[in-house]
């Protein structure tokens, strides 16, 4: 059957950080994690919590999305480019966008991924 990607909450680490999972339409219950990302997160407003929206992107073995990388207060917050290379998962990697510019400020939609 089909499978599919998408950018899920780590159930393993307390931060819940971003993986990138695949699963199926079959057994949607049932997901493998291709990569984990120590610091990759939907971006945050203080006192609102999380916004809850990334960009995600697929073109033939690159995934890449649009997160953001957790300062240590939520002004501090950037927004980064996560890539997985999906013939070799482990390498993955944050790509901050440069200049920088701090995330929750304008939205994701504008970089056209």
């Amino acid at each position: 059957g089909e499978t599919f990607l998408s950018l899920a909450p780590s159930t393993a680490k307390r931060s819940r950080s971003l993986d990138v999972v695949q699963w199926s339409a079959e057994d949607s219950s049932t997901y493998k994690v291709i990569a984990s990302f120590a610091n990759a997160h939907p971006p945050r407003v203080t006192g609102l919590g999380t916004l809850g929206y990334v960009a995600t992107s697929l073109s033939g073995n690159s995934y890449a999305a649009l997160v953001v990388e957790y300062g240590i207060q939520p002004m501090l917050d950037r927004w980064s480019i996560a890539v997985v290379d999906l013939s070799s998962p482990k390498n993955s990697t944050m790509l901050p966008l440069s200049p920088w510019s701090a995330a929750g400020i304008w939205s994701a939609s504008g970089l056209g991924l």
